[in-house]
């Protein structure tokens, strides 16, 4: 990635620290520990306000049968109320259900993005983005939330694809659907702005280069290339020669 790309990181690191910091002094002091996913079980983590009925309903009802059960490929999702096992700390399950998830698929309403389970749980999937250089966050915003936050602007611009609105017309439910569908598929990193990824070209000229004849240059090559084209040069007995013989 440019250096633009990594300051628009950078910048995202530290609003996720300053925001977050509650919630990430709460996963430490309850043991967490750095995120290494070894193999993915689920394609998408979803987590959302399991306290909302009619959030929940939705999850159950139109987002899991959307990716688990129609199309072509079918997509498993790790859902709090149907594959957290009972009793385990709120800490340990969200660490492992974003740990075993390729993307982790924020459903962003009023009242979440208010929770704390919603920092805790962006702060973890965040992790993985310094632990493992992977970008997993998709952000699916069921409302209208977080229009003038920072986070969300930066978000957009650096990888639009991942931020999805809930279309306002059944007409354009279909495609919503399949661009989810893509989001989740795909590797967040391959759907960055192009203006934050380095040029193929570029990489390509980069590769051809051969880094040893570079940092072991020979001083010595420079000078006798000096004294050679020197060399060519006709010499004062040769001009008084020319003189004399004209």
């Amino acid at each position: 990635m440019t250096v633009k790309c990594w300051m628009h990181l950078l910048l995202f690191c530290l609003y996720c620290h300053h925001e977050m910091q509650p919630a990430v002094c709460s996963a430490k002091s309850k043991g967490y520990e750095s995120l290494d996913s070894s193999g993915s079980v689920y394609a998408a983590f979803v987590t959302y306000d399991t306290s909302d009925p009619q959030v929940s309903e939705w999850v159950m009802m139109n987002l899991r049968v959307k990716l688990e059960e129609e199309g072509e490929k079918h997509l498993p999702l790790c859902l709090e109320e149907r594959d957290w096992p009972p009793g385990v700390p709120l800490v340990d399950n969200l660490t492992q259900s974003i740990r075993y998830s390729r993307k982790t698929l924020f459903v962003l309403t009023e009242g979440y993005v208010k929770k704390g389970v919603f920092k805790l749980a962006m702060y973890l999937a965040h992790q993985r983005l310094l632990d493992e250089n992977m970008d997993v966050i998709v952000l699916l915003m069921l409302e209208p939330v977080l229009q003038q936050s920072h986070f969300l602007r930066l978000r957009r611009r650096l990888c639009g694809k991942s931020v999805l609105e809930w279309p306002r017309t059944a007409a354009a439910e279909r495609w919503f659907w399949q661009n989810l569908r893509n989001v989740v598929r795909v590797e967040n990193q391959v759907m960055y702005n192009k203006t934050y990824s380095k040029p193929r070209a570029s990489a390509n000229m980069a590769d051809k280069i051969n880094v040893d004849e570079v940092t072991t240059f020979d001083k010595s090559k420079l000078k006798k290339t000096d004294t050679q084209e020197k060399n060519t040069l006709p010499t004062k007995e040769t001009i008084e020669q020319e003189k004399t013989s004209s």
